[in-house]
């Protein structure tokens, strides 16, 4: 008999709403001392579309590649179920 869950989603994950990638291109000066930034994208809320606007902190010495995940940006589920998450991948300019 294994200990704990085996692979596959997480319980509870299947009837979330839909996660979303946003590219984000920052200068090498903001990703070497960070910055705030303000992005908007397009989202699914109650079966209708919105342009969502966020303040997203850039922390010092990112990478391209780098991830930053922000927890219940995404679209919306089904009803009475949590929203996806907004993925913001990181575009470091030369």
């Amino acid at each position: 008999p294994g200990a704990g869950p085996g692979p596959g989603p997480r319980p509870g994950s299947r009837n979330r709403g839909a996660d979303l990638r946003y590219t984000l291109n920052v200068s090498f000066e903001d990703a070497a001392t960070g910055a705030e930034k303000m992005i908007a994208f397009v989202r699914q809320r109650d079966k209708k579309e919105e342009t969502a606007r966020l303040s997203i902190n850039v922390p010092a010495g990112v990478k391209t590649g780098q991830r930053l995940k922000l927890r219940g940006e995404g679209d919306s589920g089904p009803a009475g179920s949590p929203p996806g998450d907004l993925y913001v991948i990181i575009n470091v300019q030369e």
